[in-house]
């Protein structure tokens, strides 16, 4: 018997059976390995899952707290109900141009339906729409300074503002882009010809006066080249104007880019045609308007003589001068615009590609126009002595 004790066994002992075993479980090992890779698997794809939505939700989180933010950057709109009655006559005049009595004689003069409906289904009254108008035209400000004043947020006065001044332009524009032959009668323009003689003119038929005015704007973001102006160095939009005796713009066309010469303008309106047909006196006989340099003579346009002073002889020199004391009047009728309604006079808020401008100074001059007819003042009546028309005598269908 061997020195070592036999380890006696409790089962029998078979090496076939023990390898059928071992072989066993390794592929129980394997399959484990298997499936453990296959979980591990589905739990990164799991994992990633979870990853990608959280990722969307703060990102969605993200852009509302960012909306919210907006939101709350945007002044609260102040509960005030519009009242022209709250206004006397001097602040009302500051505000608006005109007194509180004037401004209901003009917004039933224009006709404006007592009802306007904006594009989102808002509705307001004619009277307010056209105080906004004035309040905004008068002077150069932001719409956030008048939401106390309407008790309107910015939007609402952007859309209030944009719809009556386009509705004013497409009904009233006609009086400033064709010649009122009604108004303007061969009576009437030989009323013009005499007070013009006799506040010195030298020429006997001159009717009124023509010229063009540089409008500057914001440098656009396109045809920058087109709108630059080389004279006054400013890109701007050019407008021409037609003025009688008696401050009224009675034509005007626009707009030009800013580097259109005046006489290109004439031309492009085709304003001598509608001279040669309206513009003469009682017995058929052709009058004429009378502009500076920039201008080409012709039978219905009479210009000052070209050249500088001592070029010209001494009755040249006496006609220029003598012209011009009365041409400026029109010079005046440009003035008067900008001195009532100067919001188109800061060039800044002037952005071509943004807002309408040519509608924005064309309803300008014809509210300008409008303080003349009502007031009976303006520089050229001082001048001339000529009274403007009335309010219904200008403003008539």
């Amino acid at each position: 018997m061997d020195d070592q004790e036999q380890i006696p066994r409790i089962f029998p002992y078979d090496e076939d059976n023990d390898e059928e075993d071992n072989e066993e479980d390794d592929d129980e090992d394997i399959d484990n390995e298997n499936e453990d890779a296959n979980n591990l698997d589905r739990q990164s794809d799991s994992d990633e899952e979870i990853v990608f939505l959280m990722g969307m939700a703060n990102d969605f989180i993200q852009h509302a707290a960012r909306i919210l933010q907006r939101r709350n950057r945007n002044p609260p709109v102040p509960f005030a109900i519009f009242n022209l009655n709250q206004y006397d006559n001097i602040t009302s005049e500051r505000l608006f141009r005109f007194r509180t009595d004037e401004i209901l004689d003009i917004v039933e003069a224009l006709r404006v339906p007592n009802v306007l409906v904006l594009d989102n289904g808002s509705k307001f009254s004619s009277l307010e729409g056209v105080c906004i108008v004035l309040r905004r035209l008068a002077f150069p400000c932001r719409l956030v300074d008048l939401m106390p004043m309407f008790g309107r947020s910015e939007g609402m006065l952007s859309r209030i503002f944009n719809k009556t001044i386009t509705w004013i332009y497409n009904r009233w524009a006609r009086q400033l882009f064709t010649w009122d032959h009604a108004r303007l009668t061969p009576a009437k323009l030989e009323q013009f010809a005499a007070v013009i003689r006799e506040a010195g003119s030298p020429l006997q038929d001159v009717v009124g006066f023509i010229d063009g005015t540089v409008r500057p704007i914001a440098r656009p973001m396109e045809n920058q080249r087109q709108e630059y102006n080389g004279h006054h160095r400013v890109h701007a939009m050019k407008f021409q104007a037609v003025t009688t005796p008696d401050g009224i713009v009675v034509h005007l066309s626009g707009p030009y880019h800013g580097k259109q010469h005046d006489t290109a303008m004439y031309r492009i309106s085709r304003l001598q045609d509608t001279l040669l047909e309206r513009v003469k006196d009682v017995a058929g006989n052709n009058m004429c308007i009378f502009g500076d340099q920039g201008y080409e003579l012709s039978p219905v346009l009479q210009v000052a003589f070209p050249g500088r002073d001592n070029e010209l002889t001494a009755g040249q020199r006496a006609f220029n001068k003598a012209m011009a004391e009365v041409r400026i009047a029109v010079e005046w009728s440009f003035g008067h615009t900008l001195q009532y309604f100067s919001f188109t006079e800061l060039k800044k808020t002037q952005r071509s590609l943004l807002s309408a401008l040519h509608v924005q100074y064309t309803i300008s001059v014809l509210f300008a126009n409008l303080h003349s007819c009502i007031t009976q003042k303006n520089a050229s009546v001082g001048k001339f002595g000529l009274s403007p028309p009335t309010l219904e005598e200008y403003l008539h269908d």
